[in-house]
């Protein structure tokens, strides 16, 4: 395939996204929108990845001027759609530098893992360990690139602070960096636990801080606490390791396919490495469904308010449009929304709210700023 040909097929995606995208916003005012909007989410999430696949292996060796290229026409076919329903305020030029940005601080690290055994396999042998050394080199620095995509900055709201300290105190695992994500006019609720054996963080996003009380923000960050609490001791040193390991598993099976057959090894190998990677992905997507479950239950110990997270929650589901049921549902890392409160409701909860007071709490236990 010629570079014109790649260059004429990279916007098609974008088209298609803002064509669906269209058709969608004429039902904004239908009482089934949410669940509608859900579906076409996930439709679109499957055209991107399957349209990046293709395009890269059907014209891989333009792949630096036409993913660039498909990524922004996949932007800008989304734009409308999102700034509308989310009542988003940013102007065209403030979103694209936001998903530039979160693109090369969170994203594209695992994009190139996941073309790694192609990649290798264009250098050559005699050429790939620069790759694997600046691949772990990547590996070692992600954790600060990620922070400075996601905008990552100290929280300021001490009578806040004080609240999630005291949750922190009560938690066994290692205190948490705080840290708020996100860009003021973008709308991204969500809240993220990343476990490391020596510096954990919990980021929780700006939306979701400007929209939840005190009482709600705190209940989802016991949420998150609970998934350090899982992820302490050798689970966290396995999850430091495991990326370092990706990148070595890679490129390994990339010099084996090579060597077995030197003109179509490496394009086998990529193709066993998305095999592999996708049915690993979905392993542990419908492993960590039942370890959510058991989150929101510690989270109601944690916490002590149970229906403060269930109002959380729901806040959540609402904020995001993302509908109270899903058709299957063993598919999603995480359970329905009635299927979170039902298990909330129905749990033995017992309060640690007794042990600690917020004021009682030493300061340096949770820090707040970006290391």
């Amino acid at each position: 395939m010629t570079v014109a040909h790649a260059l004429l097929l990279a916007p098609i995606p974008g088209l298609i996204i803002y064509f669906l995208g269209q058709r969608m916003l004429r039902k904004l005012d239908d009482p089934a929108f949410n669940e509608q909007f859900w579906r076409l989410r996930l439709r679109i999430s499957k055209i991107v990845m399957l349209s990046m696949l293709a395009l890269a292996a059907l014209a891989w060796r333009w792949t630096p001027v036409t993913l660039p290229l498909f990524a922004l026409c996949v932007w800008l076919g989304a734009f409308r759609l999102r700034k509308t329903v989310f009542a988003e305020e940013w102007t065209l030029g403030e979103y694209l530098r936001s998903r530039v940005r979160l693109t090369l601080g969170v994203t594209l690290f695992w994009i190139v893992l996941l073309f790694e055994p192609a990649l290798v396999g264009t250098v050559g042998l005699n050429n790939f360990g620069w790759i694997i050394a600046a691949m772990l080199i990547w590996t070692y620095e992600y954790r600060a690139l990620l922070l400075w995509g996601f905008e990552a900055g100290p929280m300021n709201d001490a009578a806040l602070l004080a609240r999630l300290n005291a949750i922190a105190a009560r938690s066994r695992a290692r205190p948490a960096e705080i840290l708020e994500i996100g860009t003021p006019k973008a709308h991204f609720p969500n809240a993220f636990a990343f476990p490391h054996p020596t510096q954990p963080r919990v980021l929780m996003s700006r939306t979701l801080l400007r929209h939840l009380d005190h009482d709600e923000v705190a209940a989802i960050f016991a949420h998150e606490v609970a998934h350090l609490e899982h992820f302490a001791g050798k689970r966290a040193r396995m999850s430091a390791w495991s990326m370092f390991l990706l990148v070595a598993l890679g490129a390994v099976m990339a010099a084996a396919g090579i060597n077995a057959d030197p003109l179509y090894g490496a394009a086998f190998a990529q193709v066993v490495w998305v095999v592999a990677i996708a049915i690993g992905y979905n392993r542990r997507r419908r492993k960590h469904q039942a370890h959510e479950s058991h989150s929101d239950v510690r989270a109601a110990e944690l916490c002590g308010d149970p229906e403060a997270l269930i109002r959380a929650l729901t806040k959540l589901h609402a904020l995001g449009r993302v509908p109270d049921r899903w058709d299957r549902e063993k598919n999603y890392s995480h359970p329905s929304l009635v299927r979170r409160i039902q298990a909330i409701r129905e749990a033995p909860v017992t309060s640690d709210t007794s042990h600690t007071s917020p004021g009682s709490v030493d300061s340096d236990r949770v820090r707040s700023s970006v290391s």
